[in-house]
């Protein structure tokens, strides 16, 4: 709970006493010198990922798809915030039930996907073209659900903007579900083992080396 670590938190700092702590959510007294987190905070996260998106990608407009779920919502809002703090523009956003699994109804209405009648007639199936323009759409969401969001996203024809996501998305289900559609797609997350930075190379190397296997984000971090 909240309260919990931000009791212990204070308490580890007083103390002396190193802590690491299981949550995303930033202790309100600050980490402190003694107080360590298994995974990055969302404000780290969306932080990181505009500023790439903005600066080094130069995207300007923007839209959310999120979940209704606490989740979803922190994210989508701090997203908005940080866009709009960079100069950005976020155009749209729109929710979905958590538990969801098909998402025709979200993006047809979010994207006003319009049918061709000549080539519906045609080839016996709808020809869906995009209406609300975007550089870039933000789903703070699980990799399998994403995975779902994309394959569905690539079925209606909507293309020509970076999907974007949160460390969530470091998952298998990404792309054995969404296949090619996750192709350009940019997640962030604490640790990449293929980074060409020496510290990373060096880590990676002396943890296959003791363990026979290749390191993930928690031995990362913890190291």
């Amino acid at each position: 709970l909240t309260i919990t670590v931000d009791k212990a938190a204070k308490k580890a700092q007083l103390l002396k006493v190193p802590l690491l702590t299981l949550s995303q959510k930033e202790p309100l007294y600050g980490k402190g010198e003694f107080v360590f987190q298994n995974s990055l905070t969302p404000s780290d996260q969306i932080q990181t990922l505009v500023a790439y998106a903005i600066r080094e990608l130069e995207l300007q407009t923007f839209a959310v798809f999120y979940p209704n779920s606490p989740y979803g919502f922190h994210f989508k809002n701090l997203f908005t915030q940080e866009v709009i703090r960079r100069g950005g523009k976020v155009l749209g956003a729109v929710a979905y039930h958590e538990e969801q699994t098909d998402f025709g109804h979200e993006i047809k209405g979010f994207f006003k996907i319009k049918t061709t009648q000549k080539e519906s007639s045609r080839h016996g199936k709808e020809e869906f073209r995009l209406g609300l323009s975007v550089d870039s759409l933000f789903i703070p969401d699980t990799h399998d659900r994403v995975g779902l969001i994309l394959s569905q996203m690539a079925y209606f024809d909507v293309s020509g903007l970076t999907f974007l996501g949160t460390n969530a998305w470091n998952g298998p289900d990404l792309i054995s579900i969404a296949g090619k559609s996750a192709e350009g797609a940019i997640f962030v997350d604490a640790f990449f083992k293929k980074a060409p930075s020496p510290l990373v190379t060096r880590f990676v190397e002396e943890f296959q080396k003791a363990y026979q296997r290749e390191p993930e984000a928690l031995e990362a971090l913890s190291y």
